[in-house]
């Protein structure tokens, strides 16, 4: 009999219990359960019983997630567990080797038609160790109770940079660190979102052992449970990333922030909630947190980016988290100065007592760079777990003193005492437009205390007052150091193939007036041919370790760089901007020391920084000249997204090269493609981003994109459109033809490209959510229809993000230029506007981005309700990180739905719902809704809906339509996202309903249809 036969056999009792396993000889007896229910609107679990052992843990069977372990008592144990993000439609419970299992009946999500399906993994048949580098294969098996078709997706927990959708995962190679423990699991799901998780551990060698997990703080009441604040925390971006080394030519620094409003609740009209100030009497801070369901463990935490033990290198140490604050240290080649230095000894400019981090020395590599004299080291000294320092735009611009910046970005809480100490570290500035504290700046790797890795640490805020936290939550900094360079640019690849160079050296040296006589002229360049480097050149000892193999691809890319500027453009016409001799990193930036990065200097990034920083943006009178760096992802996607070749799984292949100079050929994409010359990474128009985007972005290890969207199957393409469009292309490369990406931001100036990254290649949720419950959503955020890259213009205003300042160039006194906001009559577009009719003021506005957005009915973050970009809630694992931030504000998974978590109970008591922004007689909740789960309306005379149902809209529309549909039968837009019981009917008529989750709400669930269409 399969497994799930036998747990739907019936019973009489109002909980099914089904013993399954056999206690191991010599074992104690398996436990008993003596009583299991479950409350579903709650979502609070209860199961008691009896054992002869001493400890009792409970789980999830369906999930395989722990839940809970205690010690018996008497023989006896009892678990109560409220909040659980999903329902566990069976339990497990363990005691010493043995377990029994036992299934909820009459439970509204696991009755018969619905339910999850039941998966295992049965190769290796439990946990695994292995040596580091070994490869294991794994299968498992997944059914479904209603027959239904099947996703399959494993997850190695960080182990391996892959993600096999099959039964099978053949020769898994478990490299991604030593001495560690992965969590392996493996997920079906069926088409209604319902899944099942087995899991195994695999240890990779010997994990070290560490300190006991460091004090958290004691968690506030907030949102619902809150009767007086309410804190709401979330990321500008889902996930943060950026190199895993910073010796070598590391690519990105390692900043990331958390942003949080908060609230005093209150009810409607004057006594709304109101948002706190930096002025007001509540102050911000943060501190390490861990979530007792987090599937890497219920003690991991991330409190400090110091490696373990404190102060020993990356390589050397138990646990690392980076090389970060590694000391600087001198590479063997001669200074600035040309003075020779000392290849390993310690960077310590003049004027400090200790040596160098990497940290500092990234930042130092500009100006002159004279570390022993006073005033020419432009760095900010950085120790360990030091937040980033944050760049200051304006002090560039007023002071022309160059590479400066603000305080110091905020440190993380184990600064005082690495892997002892969780302070709460204050929140650093504070956004006064709209209302939002931010903490900038925190310099976070993905690798907990335990050196376990987990890309989705929490951090605890809190608001204090007279200080007391009075209110907190839970929110995810995630992180990730999933660049993936090393597929292409390690010796051998496709992008570090020596013997392409090898042979150009020789005929540059063969070269003459009768043999090769266009290869004369570069004689003088030949050190700039390319000599790459293999991982055992940079460190024997640690060749294997990724860290290392990043490092020789960082330094290979280096030598292409200079290569593409120092040889093969050298001779271009018109000559390259950086002029005939080049421009170089190794020569010019790395000079004597072990690193510098792409985006410390030349290429900065928003939002790694502000656009507006100096070099981003060109003089008038300097455009067509090329004065300026490429911004770095425009550098990137341009670069990697407009060559030709083909690549092999293997990531060898071949690249398109002119026959002279070898230098890489670009695709012109103002002519449709020639099929006979193919792009080397292809986005095709119904393909998905394995092809292109994940070869560099995180996703195959980490999971970047894991919203509800994700889940729903949109990628990457579907908002973004692919590479070249991503670096300001005007067309799908793969449907037509456009204008090309600009070379370097001097092309134009920034008002004159055709298309900005970060701006135009960004959709808004309106471009595919119309706003309509009867019409579907769109999967293609853009119109493809002519090839050309539009997004669709927002069909309402119901799901669109709001208005922001138009941006344009401003020329400053000494002709340089810098980013302003278009104004007029000294109006430019302020926060929160919906409608581009501002008196005086018009025509300053243009659509903006989620991240930066403002809901019409409160002002609040659009991120606030919904989670960030790329991490929209729910994540479809209920047991996820991403999910603690919702479940402590409203109970539940999903997007913030519970009105009590901002409002005060009886808010909406006295029948108020309309005003505000959206007019007398206007729904004015979010996006125009209605109080959800209000007693007050809908209750035992019907409620307040009964007269608003009646109401029509701004432009005279039925109200209820957008959400419950035109035929009031309910559509997507009014699902509950839970169990809900309502109570309805007229005065001493009561009818109770309850409605399972998922339910679409619609007129009939109390009345008839006919009555819903009265006036």
């Amino acid at each position: 009999m399969s497994l799930y036969k036998y747990l739907h056999t019936p019973l009489v009792a109002l909980s099914l219990l089904v013993f399954l396993g056999v206690a191991n000889a010599a074992t104690l007896p398996k436990p008993k359960i003596s009583k299991l229910s479950y409350d579903s609107v709650s979502n609070t679990l209860n199961v008691s019983g009896t054992t002869k052992a001493e400890k009792v843990s409970l789980y999830d069977a369906v999930a395989d997630q722990w839940l809970a372990e205690q010690a018996s008592v008497g023989g006896k144990f009892t678990f109560t567990i409220t909040h659980l993000p999903t329902t566990p439609c069976s339990i497990r419970v363990e005691a010493d080797g043995a377990s029994v299992i036992a299934e909820l009946a009459k439970v509204p999500a696991c009755l018969k038609g619905d339910l999850p399906p039941v998966c295992k993994i049965v190769s290796p048949t439990g946990d695994k160790q292995i040596n580091f580098g070994e490869k294991l294969s794994f299968l498992a098996t997944a059914t479904d109770p209603e027959k239904a078709a099947l996703y399959y997706e494993w997850d190695f927990g960080g182990g391996a940079a892959v993600r096999p959708t099959a039964l099978a995962a053949n020769d898994i190679k478990f490299a991604g660190g030593n001495n560690t423990t992965y969590k392996v699991s493996f997920t079906a799901t069926d088409l209604t979102g319902r899944r099942c998780t087995d899991r195994i551990t695999v240890t990779v060698g010997t994990p070290p052992a560490t300190p006991a997990k460091v004090p958290e703080q004691v968690i506030a009441k907030n949102g619902i449970d809150s009767d007086e604040y309410v804190v709401l925390p979330y990321t500008p971006f889902s996930m943060e990333f950026h190199d895993l080394s910073y010796f070598g030519m590391p690519q990105m620094y390692p900043i990331n922030w958390l942003n949080a409003v908060v609230l005093r609740k209150g009810s409607v009209g004057g006594d709304k909630p109101a948002f706190m100030t930096k002025t007001g009497n509540v102050k911000l801070q943060l501190s390490a947190a861990s979530n007792p369901y987090d599937p890497v463990g219920n003690d991991s935490i991330n409190s400090t980016s110091q490696n373990y033990p404190v102060g020993t290198v990356f390589l050397s140490s138990a646990v690392q988290k980076s090389d970060w604050f590694d000391p600087c240290v001198y590479n063997g080649e001669k200074d600035r100065n040309g003075v020779l230095t000392v290849k390993g000894k310690p960077v310590q400019p003049f004027g400090f007592s200790t040596p160098f981090t990497m940290a500092s020395c990234i930042f130092g590599v500009v100006n002159e760079f004279k570390p022993d004299v006073a005033n020419t080291w432009t760095a900010v000294d950085v120790k360990p777990d030091q937040g980033h320092p944050v760049y200051d735009s304006d002090f560039w611009f007023d002071t022309k003193q160059g590479y400066y910046k603000k305080a110091a970005g905020i440190a993380m809480p184990g600064i005082s005492k690495p892997y002892q100490a969780n302070d709460p570290q204050p929140f650093n500035d504070f956004d006064a437009e709209r209302s939002v504290f931010e903490a900038n700046g925190l310099a976070m790797f993905p690798t907990d205390d335990k050196g376990r890795h987990n890309p989705y640490p929490l951090m605890r805020v809190e608001a204090v007052s007279a200080g007391k936290a009075v209110a907190s939550a839970d929110a995810v900094v995630a992180i990730s150091t999933e660049f993936n360079c090393a597929d292409c640019h390690t010796k051998g690849k496709i992008a570090a193939d020596q013997t392409v160079y090898d042979k150009l050296k020789q005929d540059v040296e063969n070269s003459s007036a009768t043999v090769n006589p266009g290869l004369v002229k570069y004689k003088p360049k030949l050190e700039k041919i390319p000599k790459f480097v293999s991982p055992e050149e940079v460190d024997a000892a640690h060749k294997n370790e990724r860290a290392v193999i990043e490092q020789a691809a960082s330094i290979n890319m280096a030598e292409i760089h200079d290569f593409i500027y120092g040889f093969a453009r050298a001779f271009n016409d018109p000559v390259p901007w950086v002029g005939e001799e080049g421009l170089f990193i190794i020569d010019d930036y790395n000079k004597g020391i072990s690193a510098t990065a792409c985006g410390s200097y030349c290429h900065r990034s928003d939002p790694k920084v502000n656009q507006n920083w100096g070099p981003m943006t060109v003089a008038p009178d300097q455009i067509g000249f090329g004065t300026a760096c490429p911004e770095y992802a425009n550098s990137l996607h341009n670069t990697h997204g407009r060559m030709l070749g083909k690549l092999n799984a293997d990531f060898t292949g071949s690249i398109e090269r002119d026959e002279l100079s070898k230098a890489f050929k670009m695709a012109d994409l103002t002519k449709k493609l020639d099929p006979l010359h193919p792009l080397l990474l292809e986005a095709k128009d119904s393909g998905t981003p394995d092809a292109s985007c994940l070869l560099c972005h995180q996703g195959k290890q980490d999971k970047y994109q894991r919203d509800v969207m994700t889940a729903a199957g949109v990628n990457c393409i579907d908002c973004h459109g692919d590479i070249a469009v991503v670096a300001g292309g005007t067309a799908m490369a793969s449907r037509a033809a456009g204008e090309n990406p600009p070379d370097n931001n001097g092309t134009k100036s920034f008002e004159h490209l055709v298309r900005h990254n970060y701006r135009d290649s960004l959709p808004s949720c309106a471009s595919c959510h119309t706003g309509e419950g009867d019409e579907p959503v769109l999967r293609r955020s853009y119109d493809m229809t002519t090839g050309t890259f539009k997004n669709l213009v927002a069909k309402t205003e119901r799901f669109a993000e709001n208005l922001t300042p138009k941006l344009a160039d401003g020329v400053l006194d000494d002709n340089s230029s810098k980013l302003v906001e278009v104004a007029q009559n000294g109006q430019s577009c302020p926060p929160g506007t919906f409608s581009d009719g501002l008196t005086p003021g018009k025509h300053v506005c243009e659509r903006g981005l989620f991240k930066l957005s403002l809901d019409k009915h409160g002002l609040l973050p659009c991120a606030t309700c919904h989670g960030p970009t790329h991490a929209i809630w729910p994540n479809p694992d209920p047991y996820a990180n991403d999910n603690v931030t919702a479940i402590q504000l409203q109970g539940h998974t999903g997007t913030l739905l519970e009105c009590s978590a901002c409002h005060t109970a009886d808010a909406f008591k006295g029948g108020v719902v309309d005003g505000l922004r959206y007019g007398a007689g206007i729904l004015a909740g979010p996006h125009g809704m209605h109080p959800v789960n209000d007693p007050y309306w809908v209750n035992a005379d019907g409620g307040f809906h009964n007269q608003w149902a009646k109401k029509r809209g701004l432009d005279s529309e039925d109200q209820c339509a957008a959400c419950h549909g035109k035929d009031h039968k309910g559509t997507r837009l009014s699902k509950t996202p839970v169990d809900r019981i309502f109570t309805t009917g007229k005065t001493k008529k009561f009818k109770k309903v309850t409605v399972k989750a998922g339910t679409q709400i619609g007129c009939d669930l109390c009345h008839s249809l006919e009555q819903s269409f009265l006036k």
